[in-house]
Formats: structure tokens, C-alpha cells, sequence
């Protein structure tokens, strides 16, 4: 039966009509499959902006507590260079690894060798003119090249005797004093 209003469309019957032909639809009907009855296109995904944002603030964090502890170790380190009274006057020769039973040795303290360079035996003492005070503590480690470290250690310049502890669990119970002769 031909459809109202002419004839049938030229091609095989089934075929669609050619572009711009004249429609059986009326102007301004739905596409085909979103009429009443058929459920609405699936609305995109907004993961991808949503991850973003995410991503966006924890980096924004991040960056924030870096900066963060850098003012905080600077501020740390200018007011160590201030409470300096005078700088040593010469690095003397590190001393052996000796071990020492007490770990309560901090920046500021001071103490005295009651052993041998080579076999030091530190004891704590109220700081006075021929005691070592310890001027950093650089914890972790054995090496006494971190005291050289303005950031870590003392800084170069700043101490003249070094001693080391290797702890019975190490690295995570060893340190190195940076020391200087008051």
C-alpha cells in the first residue's frame, strides 16, 4: 500500500529514503528512539574533570606542606646561627667510632671524654670552657660527613670534634654528635 500523500520512494523496498527527502514525521517530532515509551540518552560521565579537581587539591596540599617545612627547618637554622657565640678555629681530626650506652645527648647539651680519642666515653656535663658542646645531632646514620650538611648537621666550620654511636640496632638507633671545644 503506498504511503499518503504519493508514491513510494524510489530503491528497493526497506531502503531509507534519500537525504533531505521529504519526511513522514511531523516538524519538530523526536529522533527515533527517544519518544515517549523509550528511555532518554545516558547523560555523559564527568569522572575524568571530577579526578582532575581531586588530583588538583592534594598536589595544591602538598606543595603547601613542603613549603611548609622549608620556612620552618630555615627558621630553625637561622636561630641555631644566632645563639653561635664563635666559630671554632680549626677542624680537628674526627674521632674513631667509640659506642656510648647513654642517648641523651641533644643539641646544646655538653659533655666531656673521660676516654681516648680513640675510645671515647662521653658523660654529660653543665657546659663550661673545655667541655664539647653538641652543636647537632644527625640521627640514622653513622657518617660523619653529615655534620658538614648546614641542613642536617652542623654546617662546615661549625664544629671540630665528631662522635659517633652505632647503636645495637642500626641505622635505626646510630647517630653522629657535631661537636666544637667551648
Amino acid at each position: 500500500m503506498p504511503p499518503p500523500g504519493g508514491a513510494l520512494p524510489p530503491g528497493p523496498p526497506g531502503a531509507l529514503p534519500p537525504i533531505g527527502a521529504p519526511s513522514d514525521y511531523p516538524p519538530g517530532a523526536p529522533p527515533y528512539g527517544a519518544g515517549p515509551g523509550f528511555p532518554a540518552a545516558p547523560r555523559k560521565r564527568r569522572t575524568g574533570k571530577i579526578v582532575a579537581i581531586v588530583l588538583g587539591v592534594v598536589l595544591l596540599i602538598l606543595c603547601l606542606c613542603g613549603a611548609g617545612a622549608i620556612y620552618l627547618a630555615k627558621r630553625g637554622f637561622d636561630e641555631a646561627k644566632k645563639k653561635e657565640d664563635t666559630a671554632p678555629t680549626a677542624l680537628a681530626s674526627p674521632t674513631a667510632a667509640p659506642s656510648l650506652d647513654e642517648d641523651s645527648f641533644a643539641k646544646g647539651d655538653c659533655a666531656v671524654n673521660e676516654g681516648t680519642d680513640q675510645n671515647a666515653k662521653l658523660r654529660k656535663v653543665p657546659c663550661a670552657v673545655g667541655t664539647f658542646e653538641v652543636v647537632a645531632r644527625v640521627l640514622f646514620t653513622t657518617d660523619r660527613t653529615k655534620c658538614d650538611n648546614a641542613f642536617l648537621g652542623a654546617g662546615k666550620g661549625r664544629y671540630d670534634h665528631t662522635y659517633t654511636h652505632n647503636g645495637i640496632n642500626p641505622p635505626a638507633d646510630s647517630y653522629v654528635l657535631c661537636m666544637k671545644r667551648r
